[in-house]
């Protein structure tokens, strides 16, 4: 066998080992809101949520459709994933947070992590920091790293919007494709969101 061809062979078996034992990237079930699952795993807090059109109009998948309710005397939406998902600062100081939103409403959308002290989320300490997003007619991703503290043992993701100015009427606005992972995410289905293709991947290779 020639060098070339032992190079090969050994790059190959490196990429087949290190796919046997890499982790999910996305730690979150149901991040797209895919059918059948829809809105299933996911709660509002503040507000109301209908399962609305996808972003890159795949018909097996849609987004959250949301409606503001009062709170605190303002419009405000607040939703957050049902799943609690453990966590190792020790060994994961830092975890990567993603997701994508539009309205048209002055208002501002955060994403951020509630902390627990317990694997079944029911002792809450606390939230992470805040990534944050204006207001947009268009889809708009906003992404960043979040610091794991000391003592966190389980996390949940919340998503909300706040209005810029205060007294502002009640507002619409959609979320979808969110991302919690242990590293920067790789793939954001650029087939679909920026071709706009029907949907996600095909399974056919010419």
């Amino acid at each position: 066998m020639s060098q070339g061809k032992i190079c090969l062979a050994i790059a190959i078996l490196a990429l087949a080992a290190s796919a046997r034992t890499a982790p999910a990237q996305n730690l979150l079930t149901n991040p797209d809101f895919d059918s059948p699952a829809g809105l299933d795993g996911w709660t509002t807090h503040s507000g109301s949520t209908v399962l609305g059109d996808d972003s890159g109009s795949c018909t097996t998948s849609g987004v959250v459709d949301g409606l503001s309710g009062i709170s605190g005397g303002e419009q405000y939406f607040w939703m957050s994933s049902q799943q609690c998902i453990l966590v190792d600062p020790g060994a994961n100081p830092e975890m990567f947070l993603a997701g994508m939103y539009r309205t048209t409403g002055n208002v501002f959308a955060r994403i951020y992590l509630q902390r627990f002290s317990d694997s079944d989320c029911s002792t809450g300490i606390g939230f992470t920091g805040m990534i944050a997003g204006d207001s947009s007619p268009e889809w708009n991703r906003i992404a960043g790293t979040l610091e794991i503290a000391s003592g966190t043992v389980a996390v949940r993701l919340m998503a909300d919007n706040n209005v810029a100015i205060l007294g502002a009427p009640v507002f619409t606005v959609q979320w979808d494709r969110f991302y919690l992972g242990l590293a920067p995410e790789i793939f954001l289905d650029d087939f679909e969101f920026e071709s706009g293709s029907a949907c996600h991947w095909s399974s056919i290779v010419d």
